[in-house]
């Protein structure tokens, strides 16, 4: 018996013993656990859930700094704002050398310093202009299948100016593009480090986004 027929158990009246108010009382008994026990899994769920946000972390991997200190300012804002909804930690790579060299080269010397510091277990999803377009509540929708569905780190990448090796997009899991349109390298990290809190914020739902 749940704890709300215990409780129907004692405060009933022992004066009462008409067999109809005996079976309504153990009908109503009936209902409110069922209801009872159905909130205290809809409670697990959540809780599964938020843990998952909690535990997953999440990276974002740059190759060369960020130049423009107008991009720099609205980086760090949204980074700032990112860590109090989940672990986000943001990377940057140089890859000494790349300059002057031919285009295949360069692709390749950037994919090995990518994957010097990629683990085994990393869910590794490319920025590029050919992958999956979503908009924004899809792409909270799509973090949010993430959180439950994945066991290592979801691991974001953005390439350099000739985008990315072959051997990166082996290695990916799936590729995101932010736009049909075409921004530099260097923007897309403030509209994706935007769009990511943007998503958090849906999935809150809080009341940053507008649909």
């Amino acid at each position: 018996m749940c704890i709300i027929g215990q409780i129907i158990s004692i405060i009933k009246p022992k004066a009462i013993q008409i067999e109809s108010i005996d079976f309504f009382s153990q009908f109503y008994t009936i209902i409110l656990c069922y209801f009872l026990n159905f909130g205290l899994f809809l409670t697990s769920l959540l809780t599964i859930s938020l843990l998952n946000i909690n535990i997953l972390k999440v990276k974002f991997i740059q190759l060369y700094k960020t130049e423009d200190s107008w991009l720099k300012t609205g980086i760090n804002l949204y980074s700032e704002r990112l860590i109090r909804y989940i672990s986000f930690e943001s990377i940057v790579l140089e890859v000494p050398g790349a300059k002057g060299k031919g285009k295949e080269q360069v692709l390749l010397a950037e994919a090995e310093k990518v994957f010097s510091i990629l683990k085994s277990t990393d869910y590794v999803v490319l920025l590029d202009e050919k992958g999956k377009n979503f908009d924004s509540e899809g792409f909270a929708f799509w973090m949010n299948k993430k959180f439950t569905g994945i066991s290592g780190d979801l691991v974001f990448i953005i390439g350099g100016a000739y985008g990315f090796h072959e051997s990166l997009y082996k290695r990916s899991k799936e590729s995101i593009a932010l736009s049909s349109m075409t921004f530099t390298h260097q923007m897309v990290r403030l509209i994706f480090i935007e769009q990511l809190y943007r998503a958090m914020t849906i999935l809150k739902n809080e009341p940053y986004h507008h649909s």
